[in-house]
């Protein structure tokens, strides 16, 4: 998806690391030393019981020892486990089990909670909580399971910038919601709304973003043909920043972690002319490979983890590349598997293009 940077912006505040309590992050974490808000040592938990795990298993049992190979690597590398569904008492008692196993191992485990009413504005993603009221007791269950364990917490990626507000009209007829790399901008976005110069607070909105320019015709408006998703434009974003923001002090610029699961290869993109419609540049791309290891020891002051928040091998969701009525992905030539569907043939390719190569995690105990 493209999204303007003020809804990058809330994006990026739906990113919680939650370290030794069940509750949202305190408000002194953004105003932390710029120093890691999560420790550079710290080992995070590798789920032994993956789809990759039981794959390599699969493939050993049919003598596809290479496809074993590379599951068995892929295994062993930590990677968040998601909460989508269930009871209020279901998602407590799977969550309070992680984070157990977690402890057992002196490890920490990456949870995305991803449940929220009219999650991705009812489209591929679609699904969660069917109210506030069930949304409220479903997270705050989660909060219960996890108690005081240690754990880092990915709370609603991308909900904050799919309010229903932003869902367009008609995408919640049944009324029961009544909730309304780019990282440097994202960050300095929020300083500059929340720390920044009075008259700019509260207005996240008024931060440049890839849509910006201050000559036409990338200024984001409709009719124009130029790429706004295309980096050698972004210069004229990072000199509103500079001039607007200036160099805040970074012990007030808010931290961040960076989802390395499928950025090895960097962006895809499609041969021209190939597709008259939306690409789905996002949605299984084809030709990646998995990227830098999970680590909290980023080197960059920012950046508190690389992570692999994605589940490697799962699909996006069924992508037709914006072809009118189709079903099959041109890419592939089948219909993908719908979205969070464990698909191996994906992540044998993404394992067999990661970059740096993908070895075994020896790290593991």
């Amino acid at each position: 998806m493209r999204l303007p940077l003020h809804r990058l912006a809330l994006a990026a505040s739906a990113l919680a690391l939650l370290l030794g309590a069940a509750a949202p992050a305190s408000a002194e974490a953004s105003s932390a030393p710029a120093s890691h808000t999560l420790p550079t040592h710290t080992r995070f938990y590798v789920d032994p019981d993956s789809d990759a795990a039981h794959q390599a298993v699969t493939d050993f049992l049919h003598r596809d020892f290479e496809g074993a190979k590379s599951m068995a690597k892929l295994a062993g590398w930590p990677e968040a486990a998601w909460f989508t569904d269930g009871t209020p008492k279901q998602v407590e008692s799977r969550v309070r089990d992680l984070v157990h196993r977690a402890e057992r191992t002196r490890t920490v485990p990456l949870l995305v909670a991803y449940n929220i009413p009219l999650r991705d504005c009812s489209q591929y993603s679609s699904g969660g909580a069917q109210s506030d009221a069930e949304y409220q007791a479903w997270i705050s269950a989660f909060a219960r399971g996890l108690g005081r364990s240690k754990a880092v917490v990915i709370l609603e990626p991308d909900g904050l910038a799919n309010l229903p507000s932003d869902c367009g009209p008609g995408s919640d007829p049944t009324g029961a919601i009544t909730t309304g790399r780019f990282a440097a901008w994202v960050s300095q976005c929020l300083w500059f709304a929340t720390k920044g110069p009075d008259w700019a607070r509260g207005h996240a909105d008024w931060c440049a973003s890839q849509y910006y320019s201050p000559a036409a015709p990338n200024d984001g408006q409709p009719g124009n043909s130029v790429n706004v998703d295309d980096p050698s434009t972004w210069h004229w974003t990072d000199r509103w920043f500079q001039r607007n923001v200036g160099t805040p002090p970074t012990q007030e610029l808010t931290h961040l972690v960076v989802d390395t699961s499928r950025n090895g290869q960097g962006a895809w993109t499609p041969p021209a002319g190939k597709y008259s419609g939306d690409p789905q540049t996002w949605c299984n791309a084809p030709g990646r490979g998995v990227g830098g290891r999970p680590t909290s020891n980023t080197g960059v002051p920012l950046v508190d983890a690389y992570l692999w928040i994605k589940t490697v091998g799962q699909s996006d969701a069924q992508c037709n590349r914006g072809i009118p009525g189709g079903t099959i992905d041109p890419e592939y030539g089948i219909v993908d598997p719908a979205a969070g569907v464990w698909w191996p043939e994906q992540a044998k390719s993404l394992v067999r293009n990661a970059n740096p190569a993908l070895g075994f995690n020896t790290s593991v105990r």
